[in-house]
């Protein structure tokens, strides 16, 4: 949404070219911040999405202030954002204990989430390009979409996959 409100207004202010993608990943940075409260990953998410494969370092302080005043205006509005309990061992303090099957498991599952994003990538792309085939008017698909969402919701009887999940 932040990405979208950023590039609606990079549209109406008739902005091109490199300030208008540093313009997309403020909004996403701004936008990822403030829902999930973290505001250094949505600057790095921001700065990866929407540049596959390289970083434009000259949009780094941009977008991570971007990110920060997101985060600083939902807080001011008073929203709170889910606190997660790190449980550590008792007497362990904040120690890292080097674990070599631990290091392995931790590649081997790296390895395995980076083929499912990648294969997650592929599969919305492929619905994209074909919910564009289906509903060739643009400003309809949201409406398809939700619709099909509600569909979802009450054949499934369930509202537990809306929202963040917590």
């Amino acid at each position: 949404m932040g990405g979208g409100l950023a590039g609606g207004l990079a549209r109406l202010l008739r902005v091109g070219g490199e300030s208008r993608r540093v313009m997309l990943m403020c909004g996403v940075a701004a936008g990822f911040g403030s829902v999930f409260g973290t505001p250094l990953a949505g600057a790095i998410f921001a700065l990866e999405v929407l540049v596959i494969g390289r970083i434009q370092y000259e949009a780094l302080v941009p977008v991570l202030l971007a990110a920060v005043l997101g985060d600083a205006v939902c807080t001011a509005w008073g929203a709170h954002h889910t606190m997660y309990h790190l449980e550590v061992a008792p007497g362990a303090g904040l120690r890292a204990v080097f674990d070599g099957g631990l290091l392995l498991k931790a590649a081997l599952a790296g390895c395995v989430f980076g083929l499912m994003g990648r294969g997650f990538a592929g599969l919305t792309h492929g619905l994209q390009r074909g919910f564009a085939k289906l509903t060739p008017y643009a400003p309809l698909r949201p409406l398809v979409g939700g619709c099909v969402v509600m569909a979802l919701v009450w054949l499934l009887g369930t509202r537990e996959y809306l929202g963040l999940g917590v």
